[in-house]
């Protein structure tokens, strides 16, 4: 579907800005990975408190959280993927 491959496009896109970051203040990998992390943990927290107060039927907010792991999984790998085609690239 095009929605998937446009949010696929924009978890590259932004996993390549984070892993652009992370080398440009000389994060390791691991380390740029478990801010990213915490930054996730941070969003799902955010997003089950607002969907427990809105009472969001269960359903649906089970498709919210799965296509938000889905999205977030792919900015990790997306991630990971470029800091070690970056740091090959200045070998």
């Amino acid at each position: 579907s095009t929605n998937g491959r446009d949010a696929e496009n924009e978890a590259y896109a932004i996993g390549y800005e984070y892993a652009s970051r992370a080398r440009r203040y000389n994060l390791s990998y691991v380390d740029a990975a478990k801010a990213f992390l915490f930054f996730r943990d941070k969003l799902v927290e955010s997003v089950i408190k607002v969907y427990t107060e809105a009472n969001v039927p269960a359903r649906r907010a089970t498709e919210v959280y799965t296509k938000m792991h889905t999205f977030t999984d792919d900015i990790l790998i997306s991630l990971l993927e470029t800091y070690r085609k970056l740091e090959n690239a200045n070998h």
